[in-house]
C-alpha cells in the first residue's frame, strides 16, 4: 500500500494520487533499491520504475512499458532491481533482464541462449564483487555477468558436491568477504563465484538447521 518514510519520530507515506503529480503511479510496491546519492529506486505493479529523491522527496517516473519509449521495458511485472558499483539499474521481470544505465539513459535486455530457454524469471541480483553480478533465474540456476559488458561468464546449475538432477532454483544469495551463501531449495550452500564459475566450500543441511525449507 505504497512506500512509507520513518524520520524517527513519524511515518509519512507515498502513494497514488491522480490529482498529485509528485506522487508514485502505483501502490502494489514490488521492491525497492537505493542507488547513488539520494536516489531511492522503486518497482511497481503496473507502474514501471520511480525514483524517490530520499532529501527533497520529489518524485520522478523513470521506466514504464510505454511503446513509443526507446527505454520501454517488456511488461511491468517486475521481480527484483538492483543498482550496482557502476551506477546501473539491474531490472528482472517477468521473463526478461534489463540493464538501464542512469548516466547514459540507455537499456540493454539479456538475450537467452539455447541452455537457458526463453523465460528468464528472476529470484535475486546481487553483486559479488565490482566485476561480477549474479542473478538467480527459477530452474536456470545463477546466471553470472560482468556488468559493464552485460557479458554472461557463466552458469552455476550445481551448488553441492553431488550433481544436481537438472537445473536448480537458488532463492537467495549474500555476500560476506569473498565467501557467497547461497539457499536452494532445503539446505544452504557456502562457497566463492571465481570467472563465473562456483567453488564449493559447505553444504548446511537439514540436520544443521532448524528449518527444511529456505
Amino acid at each position: 500500500d505504497g512506500v512509507y518514510r520513518f524520520d524517527g519520530k513519524s511515518f509519512e507515506s507515498f502513494r497514488k494520487n491522480h490529482l498529485d503529480s509528485n506522487t508514485i503511479r502505483e501502490n502494489f510496491i514490488f521492491d525497492i533499491a537505493l542507488g547513488e546519492g539520494e536516489d531511492l529506486y522503486i518497482s511497481t505493479f503496473h507502474g514501471g520504475i520511480d525514483v524517490i529523491n530520499t532529501r527533497t522527496l520529489k518524485v520522478a517516473h523513470l521506466l514504464s512499458n510505454a511503446d513509443e519509449r526507446e527505454d520501454s521495458l517488456p511488461n511491468l511485472w517486475i521481480n527484483e532491481i538492483y543498482f550496482d558499483q557502476h551506477k546501473q539499474l539491474w531490472i528482472g521481470g517477468e521473463d526478461y533482464l534489463v540493464v538501464y544505465n542512469t548516466q547514459t539513459r540507455k537499456t540493454r535486455r539479456f538475450r537467452s541462449t539455447e541452455e537457458i530457454g526463453d523465460n528468464i524469471n528472476v529470484a535475486f541480483i546481487r553483486s559479488t564483487n565490482d566485476s561480477m553480478i549474479a542473478v538467480g533465474a527459477v530452474n536456470n540456476g545463477i546466471l553470472v555477468f560482468d556488468p559493464l559488458e552485460f557479458k554472461l561468464l557463466g552458469q552455476i546449475n550445481n551448488l553441492g558436491e553431488r550433481a544436481a538432477s537438472g537445473k536448480i532454483t537458488a532463492s537467495d544469495m549474500v555476500v560476506g568477504n569473498t565467501n557467497c551463501f547461497i539457499s536452494s531449495g532445503s539446505a544452504v550452500y557456502a562457497g566463492k563465484i571465481i570467472k563465473g564459475k562456483w567453488q564449493f566450500q559447505k553444504e548446511y543441511s537439514p540436520g544443521i538447521l532448524k528449518e527444511n525449507v529456505i
